[in-house]
């Protein structure tokens, strides 16, 4: 696994996709990941509409996306399982809330999470 490689890319992608302020009707951002096929996967990031925290369901409400959706994941660069590919993408998307150029931006909403868009959601950060 070599995820430092994949964290330049990951945080290339977040700084050109993002925007610089939240766009209008988002209350919160999900970090969607998705097998798409064996060992090789997805992860892409949506605005949503709504956000509880006692309801994950909150980030199938979509209402803002970027111009590129999703990023692909090089196969075996973040793990072989999805278990494991999840945890390193969560400690990469953190590494991202605490130094990433558009952290702010994500963080003026109520909440962020990430999860397999088949599996459960959990919660990266909220506004407390």
């Amino acid at each position: 696994m070599n995820e430092v490689s994949f964290q330049s890319t990951l945080f290339e992608w977040l700084d050109r996709s993002l925007p610089e302020a939240v766009p209008t009707n988002v209350k919160a951002f999900s970090f969607n990941m998705t097998n798409v096929y064996g060992q090789e996967y997805e992860i892409e990031i949506i605005g949503t509409d709504t956000f509880d925290e006692e309801n994950e369901d909150w980030a199938c409400e979509e209402t803002w996306e970027p111009n590129q959706r999703s990023l692909e994941v090089p196969s075996g660069e973040l793990g072989t399982h999805w278990e494991e590919v999840l945890e390193n993408a969560k400690m990469l998307v953190a590494e991202y809330l605490n130094t990433g150029s558009k952290a702010g931006m994500l963080k003026s909403t109520e909440g962020i999470g990430i999860g397999f868009v088949d599996g459960n959601m959990e919660l990266l950060w909220k506004r407390n």
